[in-house]
């Protein structure tokens, strides 16, 4: 059975990439692409990486929606990505936590690092001095 099939069946698909076989930040963005070409539609997809992944961690209601009380991560983008998902792409700023930053203050933390593929067993995550994630939630 196809994906579409599953998710016009009712089922949940969640979006996902090959990783540690890929760059997650490619693929994470290539594979709304190819499913928007078999047959799903711009909203169908953005759910998949929203409310079914939510879903599917056991978060519905704290990640993967807008309301009072939700985790408030926005990406802002280039173009309406409920009529061609590629915009989804096209990030311009995030919200984190409440927080506003630039796509060049997120990376920046990231410049020195080896721009290599992660090895097929990747090392345990770990905070990157400057990252978003390093500063106090803002208070709900």
């Amino acid at each position: 059975m196809d994906l579409l099939r599953v998710q016009r069946a009712g089922g949940s698909v969640v979006a996902g990439a090959d990783a540690p076989l890929d760059f997650v930040g490619i693929s994470i963005h290539q594979n709304p692409r190819a499913l928007v070409r078999h047959g799903f539609t711009p909203v169908e997809v953005l759910r998949t990486a929203t409310t079914n992944a939510a879903e599917a961690l056991g978060a519905a209601g704290t990640l993967g929606v807008i309301r009072p009380g939700a985790r408030a991560d926005l990406l802002v983008v280039d173009g309406d990505p409920l009529r061609d998902v590629a915009a989804a792409a096209r990030v311009e700023q995030v919200l984190v936590d409440g927080h506003h930053h630039t796509v060049r203050e997120l990376l920046d933390p990231y410049a020195g690092l080896p721009r290599e593929p992660a090895p097929a067993t990747a090392p345990e995550a770990r905070p990157v001095a400057g990252c978003c994630r390093s500063r106090p939630a803002t208070p709900r």
